[in-house]
């Protein structure tokens, strides 16, 4: 049985990359599965574990970059729990692969936390397509502005009403950070400006890259980065 394909997107909320996914399975003429982080965080793992639950340092949590300003910029770290769930998130994708399925999955690829090295060992044995869906920092801001968040049903439940509100004030905060840390990493299989191109375009050049060969980036990054 022949591996299945598996394109890595990464980029920050608002990069659109969860509408590259999602666009790119609809338009191919093969089946896609769609994986990505938004699912296995919003729904796989319990609220408890995120950024505002009461087991949040387990998790996702947001810690001040500055530890001696409270209100500087916030930073993502993660707790056992979460790393643990990232590596089954990993495998499940790399078995998904060896059982011949296609898999197209949006991701954030931090250097530090050392998501990406988890990830790339873990997919060493599979075919990875590495694209970036990066618009310019600016355009990110100004979409995430004006951007409503959709929230996963768990968290209104158990967030309450203000749950909306107080995660776009802790994303507000987080921005500053966060698009260095998602962009921190320069070697992908293709780099594409968002803000210059449609979804439908996006797709196009994702599936010409696919079509031209087998992605190198990951290999790559293996050379740079050794198993954990």
């Amino acid at each position: 049985m022949s591996l299945g394909q598996v394109i890595v997107v990464n980029g920050t909320s608002g990069a659109g990359k969860t509408t590259t996914i999602t666009n790119y399975a609809k338009r191919s003429d093969e089946s896609y599965l769609m994986f990505g982080i938004d699912q296995l965080m919003g729904q796989l793992l319990p609220v408890k574990f995120s950024g505002y639950g009461d087991r949040a340092e387990e998790g996702m949590h947001f810690v001040p970059v500055d530890p001696d300003d409270p209100e500087s910029p916030l930073e993502a770290k993660i707790g056992d729990v979460l790393w643990q769930a990232f590596a089954a998130f990993h495998d499940m994708i790399a078995a998904a692969s060896k059982a011949g399925q296609n898999v197209i999955l949006d991701h954030i690829m931090f250097v530090d936390p050392p998501i990406l090295q988890d990830c790339i060992w873990r997919l060493k044995d599979v075919p990875v397509t590495f694209v970036s869906v990066q618009p310019p920092k600016d355009v990110l801001f100004q979409r995430l502005e004006t951007r409503t968040l959709e929230l996963p049903e768990q968290y209104a439940e158990e967030m309450g009403e203000t749950a909306r509100e107080d995660l776009a004030k802790g994303m507000q905060r987080m921005i500053p950070w966060f698009y260095e840390a998602a962009y921190k990493n320069d070697c992908y299989d293709l780099v594409i400006d968002s803000s210059k191109f449609n979804p439908d375009e996006v797709c196009e050049q994702i599936a010409q890259r696919v079509a031209a060969g087998p992605g190198t980036a990951f290999e790559t990054l293996r050379g740079r980065y050794a198993q954990g």
